[in-house]
């Protein structure tokens, strides 16, 4: 099996070393919040299974989020435009 990612192909055995090292999830913080911010993307969730916690950023304004929430396991919250109710523990655990 292989992954397409950043337009080069990687055995699934790479990728799960990057993702163990946390070069994805740094890349998905640093580089596609900021991309997705400047889209004007409402909001954004890292699901960061290694400690147990949701990122969630909202209020995209000038390319940067506004608002930065760490959610852990027990917490929930809502989805406002989606009367949908989000449990942290259900994502992470």
């Amino acid at each position: 099996m292989a992954i397409l990612a950043k337009k080069r192909l990687f055995n699934l055995d790479e990728y799960s070393k990057m993702q163990e090292a946390g070069i994805l999830q740094e890349r998905d913080r640093e580089v596609k919040r900021s991309l997705y911010a400047a889209a004007g993307i409402p909001e954004i969730w890292i699901v960061n299974l290694d400690k147990r916690r949701i990122e969630r950023y909202r209020h995209p304004e000038n390319g940067e989020y506004q608002t930065a929430e760490i959610l852990p396991p027990g917490e929930s919250f809502s989805l406002s435009s989606f009367d949908l109710q989000v449990n942290v523990s259900d994502l992470v655990l």
